[in-house]
C-alpha cells in the first residue's frame, strides 16, 4: 500500500459552508488536518500567498520588496499569521508558511 504525506490545508474568505464542510470532510478522510480561517484579511492573505508561493523562509524585508508592500505593515501582518498558527517564525528572523495548500475564493 502506498504511503502518502499527509495533507493540510488552510480555508479562508468566504466560501459557502457547504463548500467549506466538502473540503474538510475529504481532507480528513485523507488522514490530513484542514484548517477554516475566515479572518485573514486580504492583506494578511498576500503575505500568506507569498510566502506559501516561495516555498522557504522569507525575512519581512524581503516579503516587503517582493509584494510591494510596506515594509511597516508587513511586519505586524507576520505577527498575526504566526498567532493565528499559519506562519512559523524561523531562525534569522525569517517566516516560512505552514499550510501545503491554501484555498481561497480567489484560487478555487
Amino acid at each position: 500500500m502506498a504511503e502518502y504525506p499527509l495533507a493540510r490545508i488552510l480555508i479562508t474568505g468566504r466560501f459557502s459552508s457547504e463548500a467549506i464542510a466538502s473540503v474538510v470532510a475529504l481532507v480528513r478522510s485523507l488522514g490530513g488536518a484542514a484548517q477554516v480561517n475566515p479572518e485573514v484579511t486580504p492583506s494578511q492573505q498576500k503575505v500568506l500567498n507569498h510566502l506559501h508561493q516561495a516555498g522557504k523562509a522569507l525575512s519581512s524585508i524581503e516579503i516587503a520588496a517582493q509584494t510591494g508592500l510596506a515594509r511597516g505593515s508587513v511586519r505586524p501582518w507576520l505577527s498575526a499569521l504566526v498567532k493565528a498558527g499559519l506562519v512559523e517564525r524561523k531562525p534569522g528572523d525569517t517566516f516560512q508558511a505552514i499550510c501545503a495548500e491554501i484555498c481561497t475564493p480567489e484560487t478555487h
